[in-house]
């Protein structure tokens, strides 16, 4: 999805495990609420532990990007062919 700037509707990125559910757009606050409920209710030790060894490695490498002052994806990604990509993807929006 992201190397061809594909896009799907909800039910696709929940096929393709993008999103971990769907909501009624009038449901959307009150579920995420109930959601972040269910995680608080988590052993907070346990919880930060697991997030920590899911997320350390990009934690680091953004780090190291922030602290270098250098990201190497902006030279392949800023060229004189970005605005029309980035065009044409929003065309088929």
């Amino acid at each position: 999805l992201t190397l061809e700037a594909q896009l799907v509707g909800p039910e696709r990125a929940l096929e393709l495990g993008v999103l971990d559910e769907l909501a009624a757009s009038g449901q959307v606050l009150a579920r995420a609420l109930e959601v972040a409920g269910a995680l608080a209710a988590l052993p907070g030790g346990a919880y930060s532990t697991v997030k920590r060894q899911l997320r350390g490695p990009t934690i680091a490498a953004l780090r190291d990007i922030v602290d270098r002052r250098s990201d190497p994806m902006l030279g392949a990604w800023l060229t004189e062919e970005t605005p029309q990509a980035a065009a044409r993807t929003l065309d088929r929006a």
